[in-house]
């Protein structure tokens, strides 16, 4: 795989898929991908944001709902509005035909009908991401989102 494709691929990825690097807890499971069979009281995880928290843009819960937006468009293959989610530099670097090409590439025959799972670590506004697929088949390796202009974009160009 070429070094574009393999950019455009993890940008694709950023939350696309796979979960692991640093949070509070080894055992990290987000709330919203956990197995509908597992009792919400038996889950260890991301406690609920408190309503500061949801309210505050720059907060792990408004990161997360970032990824979670993102997620949506790979589930509708909607390659294009992948592109909106780049930080303005990765946009220059990645233009929206170029990415929407290789993540048409990159994700063919991709199962995306489940919940993904993400381990995030926050340092200001920057934070990791790692994201787990639903399918297994992703990466699992660390995305850098950056907090620019007011929102969360992924900015690992």
């Amino acid at each position: 795989m070429n070094a574009s494709i393999r950019g455009a691929a993890a940008v694709g990825l950023l939350a696309i898929f796979v979960a692991g690097c640093g949070s509070s807890t080894a055992d990290n499971v987000d709330r919203h991908t956990a197995s509908a069979t597992v009792p919400t009281s038996a889950m260890v995880g991301t406690p609920e944001p408190t309503a500061a928290e949801a309210a505050d843009p720059m907060s792990e819960a408004a990161l997360r709902e970032t990824l979670d937006r993102q997620y949506g468009t790979v589930q509708r293959s909607d390659w294009q509005g992948m592109h909106s989610f780049y930080s303005p530099r990765c946009q220059l670097a990645w233009p929206s035909d170029r990415v929407a090409a290789a993540a048409e590439s990159e994700y063919r025959g991709r199962d995306f009908s489940g919940p993904e799972q993400y381990l995030i670590t926050m340092n200001g506004s920057v934070a990791t991401v790692v994201v787990k697929s639903f399918d297994g088949k992703g990466t699992m390796e660390p995305m850098t989102w950056s907090f620019i202009n007011g929102s969360w974009v992924y900015d690992a160009c």
